[in-house]
């Protein structure tokens, strides 16, 4: 799998876990890709559910929101009826106390009373018709919106999930699967290294490359650091 020179090694250990790390990063990209969508026009990202739940909540919003909104109208329309009534009643009150007005007058106001009373009435019962309607409207509201809500956290964990995945996946690439051959490729360089590096070869190969020294002299050389270790052998 390896080259025989333990750099050489290193650097395929090293280039694979880069690959590893890429192919991390290329699958996260993809599937924030596939999460997060562009829109047309503003080119900004949203969730590729956040539209359709959007939809999804308003509908399910919709009824509640009419029946609250007509709620209040009727009521306010209640309490404008109940003071044309007082009014009314003010202006009867007024009118028995002074005997110049005509019976006409008196029965043009006790006409505007009855039909303030019956408007009110039917205030009245529409609003309590009105109540029970926007209670059911309510508690199907809140059963629509828990299922929405539920969808919501489904799609929150989905999102925690990749970002869960991702960084186990990530820090599992970091690792060196087989530690023990890195190890011996350390243990082979550092005994290369002890064994086959010789300081004075190295200084006397560029010294032969700079022509400060023929390659006679290093053969000489070669041959007197011979010889005195022979010499060395003999008095041993």
């Amino acid at each position: 799998m390896f080259s025989t020179h333990p750099p050489t090694k290193l650097v395929a250990v090293e280039e694979q876990r880069v690959h590893n790390i890429q192919t991390v990063i290329d699958t996260f990209r993809k599937a924030i890709d596939d999460m997060y969508v562009t829109t047309r026009f503003t080119n900004q990202r949203h969730h590729y559910r956040t539209k359709e739940l959007k939809r999804q909540f308003k509908e399910a919003n919709s009824s509640f929101m009419n029946c609250t909104i007509l709620l209040e109208h009727l009521t306010s329309s209640l309490n404008k009826a109940r003071e044309n009534l007082a009014r009314v009643d003010d202006a009867l009150e007024v009118l028995s106390h002074d005997s110049t007005k005509s019976d006409k007058k008196r029965a043009a106001l006790v006409t505007k009373q009855s039909d303030r009373v019956a408007c009110i009435k039917k205030a009245v019962k529409q609003i309590k018709l009105l109540k029970n309607k926007r209670d059911q409207e309510e508690i199907l509201w809140r059963q629509k919106a828990k299922l929405i809500f539920d969808e919501c956290q489904k799609q929150e964990v989905k999102r925690l999930d990749l970002m869960k995945k991702t960084l186990l996946d990530f820090t599992q690439a970091m690792q060196i699967k087989d530690q023990q051959t890195v190890d011996h490729i350390y243990l082979t360089l550092a005994k290369d290294i002890q064994t086959k590096q010789n300081s004075k070869t190295d200084v006397e190969w560029w010294a032969k490359v700079y022509g400060a020294i023929e390659e006679e002299e290093v053969l000489e050389n070669d041959e007197i650091d011979t010889s005195g270790h022979e010499q060395d052998d003999d008095t041993v």
